[in-house]
């Protein structure tokens, strides 16, 4: 997601790993969904401050090691 809630504005441009890309995807309604994200990402205020994060990356990892 990328824009800006001031304006509305938004679009980008998807990028993906081999190098290619693919033209603009614009967002409709972006401020409604802006102020979603924002309500959803706030109510998790007390466990991102309590507990570790981890990338997508590093969660698939370990859920790919053996267990013991």
């Amino acid at each position: 997601m990328a824009g800006s809630g001031l304006t509305g504005a938004n679009c980008c441009t998807i990028v993906y790993k081999d190098g290619s890309v693919e033209k603009k995807v614009c967002i409709d309604n972006f401020k409604d969904r802006l102020k979603t994200f924002i309500r959803i990402n706030r109510a998790y205020t007390n466990a991102k401050e309590r507990y570790e994060y981890y990338s997508l990356n590093k969660v698939i990892n370990i859920l790919k090691s053996p267990k013991i």
